[in-house]
């Protein structure tokens, strides 16, 4: 077991992060040392102060100095601790102190000889500063004090002889040598200090032009790729012929394989230049989780099971970076599924409470082909794959692992993996939330009411792990819940049981369905019978029978039981509406107002397009519109200058409208740039529809169909 970061009790989790502006800076190095030299001068006079005062009470010298000297000592320490003058008055304070006490020393003669000693030490101590003034301060108190005595010891009738001499000649040289060297250290430190600054400002520039770069490579690459998967989608809905509609399938998990790398170069770039931007903000956990039901319906699975274990007492409303999360879910999920050829991938999500709120807690199980101690001490490296020979076979390339640690760093979260080869892989990730609503994210409202039959064949998997994740997943939906459940081993057993406890509600497989569909079907008049099922299932027509498509979970699970209108039909998977609402989207782009168009469309929008900034204000003149989605980069007017004047005009009119960044900036700090310039929302291209849809009712303010029943009822004041 491998642990890149500890376990935290207590975290900061604001979010943020410093960039290379936290990097050498070389202001805060230069006042890191004038502080540590004031410091260690005062610390000095004060030793100092106390052998003066030893040495002036036994060769009783001029008592009246000392409580001078000793309030003058107080002050500076005072001043020191309050901080409360300008840290270069300070430090020319403690000179003047500490030159006071050096002269007093210096003046009589016994200290004659010693004065060298005092001054050089003082000099090395102010060399930790950046002004050479103080050492000239130090070098002319000593040559002054120095000629004082000795004019002092002529007039009393001294003698010097050559030794003397030589010994005076020897300090004068040393006292102006060490004050030369420490001037010397002083220059050169800080010319260092300013190429360091200049090569961080050099650095600073290059980092601002590779983010300049990586969102015009975001845009342009990002651009065609809607485009691709846009269209594809549109063709899609409309096409019939099976046999096309699974080539445009193809296509589309294609376009989002493309765009899904893109977006995992960008943040690898963000994370390696410590200039990713957490964004908090109140989510739901079913969010996320439908959302990232959505994306992942699209890759094609084969074979492997993917099941989803939500502990029923998770809040139903956290604040966190949802984007960062889903992503982390969904880089890690994809890990789990490529290196899975047979069996499934075990999600468990579940809470641990802090004194801040909680950590969400995710646990990912494979059944896959598992990692040694080496690889995984590698496993957080750059480009690194687990599987190097086998590359060819399992795709990617070998970043998702490292960019997944990265988000999570950046949250103030870890991640910790267990492994043994040929036997799977349990990733742990846990990330600190607070929490907005504290009630659990699934309940069933009239929970004594429900008498469920469940009737799944997980015993017929052909890897074992895979029926202890449905039997784990689903125990702890029934038990958290507190369900009054009944299992059938096989279809007589569940008529024998119907006929005793008359089932209000009964959960099955396709395949058992298929046994006897008839008598589901029938069933199904009396009881609300849902059967989950592969994407490729579908019931009889008009069969009663309601379908959940894979993979598992318990919100869909909790809203069935609930009898919620959304849930209510095999519509889990079926769009919003906006039927009606006029929206104007403005790019210059062709291609991609082609797509828009199709998409938005297929929600009963009423589209109007724009090609460029000007002409979406000239349209926002004549019409009102309910939303407008406008594209960054455009000629002449880009879409924050477009948008103020459209703002700036509907104001005149006493009139609101609603604006969405339409753009294929992805980089980390691109929804916060956008929403602070003024727009209302944000939305990426390619266009995902889970993302489009939660926006929309973001700023439209709808609540949300896939949140917990309590949560929306609390929202809308039911």
């Amino acid at each position: 077991m491998r642990e890149k970061d500890n376990i935290f009790e207590e975290k900061n989790i604001e979010g943020g992060s410093s960039g290379i502006n936290g990097r050498g800076d070389n202001n805060g190095r230069r006042t890191e040392l004038f502080r540590a030299s004031h410091l260690l001068l005062l610390i000095s006079l004060s030793l100092m102060t106390v052998l003066l005062f030893i040495e002036a009470v036994i060769l009783s010298w001029e008592l009246w100095v000392l409580p001078l000297v000793a309030i003058a000592e107080i002050l500076c320490w005072h001043i020191h601790v309050t901080g409360r003058l300008p840290e270069d008055y300070r430090l020319w304070i403690y000179t003047v102190v500490a030159l006071f006490v050096f002269v007093f020393y210096g003046i009589h003669e016994s200290s004659f000889y010693d004065m060298a000693i005092v001054i050089v030490y003082l000099m090395i101590l102010y060399s930790l500063s950046s002004d050479q003034r103080f050492i000239l301060c130090c070098q002319a108190a000593y040559y002054l004090t120095m000629c004082y005595d000795m004019v002092l010891m002529i007039k009393h009738g001294t003698r010097f002889d050559i030794l003397a001499v030589t010994r005076i000649a020897l300090h004068f040289i040393i006292v102006f040598m060490v004050g030369y060297v420490s001037r010397v250290i002083m220059r050169k430190r800080s010319e260092n200090y300013d190429l360091i600054a200049s090569e961080v400002s050099g650095v600073k520039n290059v980092n601002r032009s590779i983010g300049n770069f990586l969102k015009s490579l975001s845009h342009e690459i990002r651009t065609p790729i809607n485009a691709v998967t846009g269209l594809t989608s549109v063709v899609l809905k409309k096409e019939r012929d099976e046999e096309i509609r699974r080539d445009l399938s193809t296509v589309l998990r294609a376009g989002f394989r493309a765009a899904d790398q893109i977006d995992n170069i960008l943040d690898m770039t963000e994370i390696d230049m410590d200039n990713l931007q957490v964004r908090n903000s109140v989510y739901m956990i079913s969010s996320i989780l439908n959302d990232l039901i959505t994306e992942l319906r699209l890759k094609d699975r084969v074979k492997r099971e993917l099941i989803f274990d939500v502990d029923t007492s998770t809040p139903s409303a956290l604040i966190g970076d949802s984007d960062k999360i889903k992503k982390v879910l969904k880089l890690l999920i994809d890990n789990g599924l490529k290196y899975t050829r047979h069996g499934g991938v075990y999600v468990h999500i579940f809470p641990r409470e802090r004194s801040y709120g909680i950590n969400l807690c995710v646990e990912i199980a494979d059944t896959g082909v598992g990692m040694t101690e080496t690889q995984i001490d590698r496993i957080f490296e750059p480009y690194y794959k687990a599987n190097q020979a086998g590359s060819r076979t399992t795709g990617g390339i070998g970043i998702g692992v490292m960019v997944a640690h990265g988000l999570l760093k950046a949250m103030g979260g870890f991640i910790r993996i267990e492994s043994e080869p040929n036997a799977g892989t349990t990733v742990s990730v846990s990330i600190p939330q607070r929490i907005a609503d504290p009630s659990a994210c699934m309940f069933i409202a009239d929970r004594d009411s429900v008498r469920a039959g469940v009737y799944l064949g997980f015993s017929r998997s052909e890897v074992p792990r895979v029926r202890e994740f449905y039997n784990t997943a689903f125990s702890g939906f029934k038990n958290g819940l507190g369900l009054n459940v009944r299992r059938a081993d096989s279809l007589e057993d569940l008529k024998r049981l119907n006929e005793t406890f008359k089932f209000t509600h009964i959960l099955t497989g396709d395949t058992e369905y298929r046994e006897d569909a008839s008598f589901f079907d029938d069933l199904a008049h009396s009881c609300t019978v849902v059967v989950i099922a592969d994407d490729s299932f579908s019931a009889y027509p008009d069969s009663p029978v309601k379908v959940m498509k894979k993979p598992f979970y318990g919100f869909p699970l909790a809203a069935f039981l609930n009898e919620e209108p959304v849930f209510s039909t095999e519509a889990l998977g079926k769009k919003e509406s906006f039927n009606g609402l006029k929206v104007l989207v403005v790019d210059d782009e062709p291609m991609n107002l082609l797509v828009a168009r199709g998409i938005l469309g297929g929600y009963g929008m009423k589209v109007t397009e724009a090609a460029s900034g000007a002409e979406s204000i000239e349209l926002c003149k004549r019409r009102h519109f309910d939303v407008v989605f406008m594209d960054y980069i455009m000629p002449e007017m880009d879409g924050i200058e477009a948008m103020k004047i459209i703002r700036a005009n509907s104001a005149k009119k006493d009139q609101d409208i609603v604006i969405i960044s339409l753009t294929a900036n992805a980089v980390s700090s691109a929804r916060e740039m956008f929403l602070s310039e003024g727009f209302d929302g944000f939305v990426t291209k390619p266009i995902e529809t889970a993302e489009l849809e939660r926006e929309l009712k973001r700023v439209l303010k709808r609540p949300s169909p896939t949140g917990s029943l309590r949560l929306r009822r609390s929202l809308t004041g039911e």
